[in-house]
């Protein structure tokens, strides 16, 4: 599964992860269970090739530097 694109939620969830939020705020935001937030979580991890959340954040930072973006 590793290189599939993220979905638009997930992206929330990578942006909330990079600024430090934890599962359970990030359901709060998002108006989700810490169980899904966990789901999209190993999802996200499998997509990005990450080893845990730091990781995932670090390599969802680097590609948003990376892709370019139409003003």
């Amino acid at each position: 599964m590793f290189g599939k694109a993220l979905s638009f939620r997930e992206h929330q969830l990578c942006k909330l992860v990079s600024e430090g939020y934890a599962n359970k705020a990030i359901a709060t935001e998002l108006h989700l269970t810490v169980g899904t937030i966990k789901e999209y979580l190993v999802r996200i991890y499998e997509k990005l090739g990450a080893n845990n959340r730091t990781h995932a954040a670090v390599i969802w930072l680097k590609q948003q530097r990376e892709t370019p973006r139409i003003v």
